[in-house]
């Protein structure tokens, strides 16, 4: 029981992290300056919920480095990318298996 508390309280820090970084610095505003106006303030917001370390990833690639995130980078992005995706799909078996004595 203690594990799952340790990583729900762990699943959390990313969102803290781009939460704070939105708020305090303009490392986000930077990492997606290029997007269109309406999702400048979306496409973050979306991120910040459903993808929170691709964004986390993302900006601090684009705002710490060069200008703009180079192929290693993205390499990396996409990486963060499974490890959210991989984050919902162990979910539903786990849910499953508890409920439905599968």
């Amino acid at each position: 029981m203690r594990g799952c508390w340790a990583s729900f309280i762990l699943s959390f820090i990313p969102r803290i992290v781009v939460l704070g970084s939105w708020i305090f610095t303009d490392y986000v505003t930077i990492a997606f300056k290029n997007v269109l106006m309406p999702f400048n303030y979306i496409l973050p917001a979306l991120g910040l919920f459903f993808f929170p370390l691709t964004t986390l990833t993302y900006i601090y690639f684009y705002s710490f480095w060069q200008p703009g995130v180079s192929t290693l980078e993205w390499i990396l992005i996409v990486i963060a990318l499974l490890i959210d995706l991989g984050s919902y799909g162990t979910t539903a078996p786990q849910f499953r298996r508890r409920f439905y004595n599968i």
